[in-house]
């Protein structure tokens, strides 16, 4: 009885570290995945920021959900493009977010293989004017993102943004 617990027990480390990514050291995968999630948000946040809704929608998975505390909620690549069409055809005024402090990053893995991650934050939004690009602070949101990884790519998959708050 003694032999066979901490032989089992061996054998439970050793066989739950096979398919952890060959080896890699934990720390360093989330050092990688820390590294591509924050290259993915700075890519979806220059194509948000100027406007580039094709560039915006190969970001977003084909179920993209945006929920959001003052306008519902929206599901779809087809309602996204409506949205972000409309929010861009506006010729005086451009919103544009940016980070507001740091944001954290969690990985998400189903039987030792990364599915996916969630972002939590907080934007700042700021209002510009097209005629002359005067920046106007507006107001400031939480959010969680759940980013999904499928075949070495990264999607938005899930949006909740709320406690949308104008600055004081």
């Amino acid at each position: 009885m003694n032999i066979r617990i901490p032989a089992l027990l061996l054998f439970w480390i050793f066989s739950s570290s096979i398919g952890f990514a060959q080896n890699v050291n934990p720390d360093s995968l989330q050092s990688m995945v820390n590294q591509q999630v924050s290259d993915f948000l700075a890519s979806y946040w220059d194509a948000y920021n100027s406007c580039q809704v094709e560039k915006i929608l190969s970001l977003e998975s084909d179920t993209m959900e945006f929920y959001h505390d003052l306008g519902g909620l929206s599901v779809g690549k087809e309602n996204s493009r409506e949205s972000w069409e409309q929010f861009c055809s506006n010729t005086e005024w451009r919103t544009n977010a940016e980070w507001e402090g740091a944001y954290e990053i969690s990985t998400m893995f189903q039987e030792n293989q990364l599915y996916g991650a969630m972002v939590i934050g907080n934007l700042k939004f700021n209002s510009i004017r097209l005629s002359d690009n005067k920046k106007f602070e507006v107001g400031k949101s939480r959010f969680v993102v759940f980013l999904s990884y499928d075949q070495n790519s990264w999607k938005m998959h899930r949006v909740f943004s709320f406690d949308h708050q104008p600055i004081q």
